[in-house]
């Protein structure tokens, strides 16, 4: 996917080049491409784009936003808090913002699987009522162990949400338990 977003990318940057060339003939300077010709080549580039990354979709290659290729098999999940009812994920399949509701006396909650090729568990991300984020790692269901991933917490940058990330293995994917968001 990522080669298909570097190829439009091209064709992009190639269209605004051209359009924005010029030559000299004699005393009156001509561009090579008109203005609706550069609109319908980055609207062409934009559909061939589109239609790529929904056909990925289908077939469950695509995820959200940039998932960094990893030599070694692992690939870093990254999940934090941001306002005071959507939860981010990062860096594996099934990334994308989620929504968090409130739930019994916490401000916000979700609940997320988390499914390896050999292992999975559960992510809870709690918004409590002093404006704070958290995440609890468990296990997938009672009598299951924890993966054996590495798990990191620090502080986010803006103060309000813990940062955890988990070094998972290639193929992990996350998804978010109880709806189809």
């Amino acid at each position: 996917m990522n080669s298909i977003r570097k190829q439009a990318a091209e064709d992009v940057e190639w269209a605004m080049l051209t359009a924005l060339s010029i030559r000299s003939s004699g005393p009156h300077m001509h561009t090579i491409m008109t203005t609706e010709e550069v609109a319908r080549l980055l609207l062409q580039q934009t559909i061939a784009l589109r239609s790529a990354e929904l056909a990925a979709a289908r077939d469950g290659s695509i995820v959200h936003g940039d998932v960094p290729e990893s030599a070694d098999g692992v690939q870093t999940l990254r999940m934090y808090g941001h306002s005071d009812d959507l939860v981010e994920v990062e860096g594996i399949a099934g990334a994308d913002e989620y929504s968090a509701t409130g739930w019994r006396d916490i401000a916000s909650a979700a609940t997320f699987r988390l499914l390896g090729p050999e292992h999975s568990c559960r992510i809870h991300a709690i918004y409590d009522d002093r404006g704070c984020w958290s995440f609890a790692v468990a296990p997938f269901e009672e009598g299951c162990q924890l993966p054996p991933w590495p798990v990191r917490l620090s502080l986010s940058e803006r103060g309000h949400s813990t940062v955890l990330e988990m070094d998972v293995p290639t193929g992990t994917r996350i998804d978010k338990e109880g709806t189809d968001d």
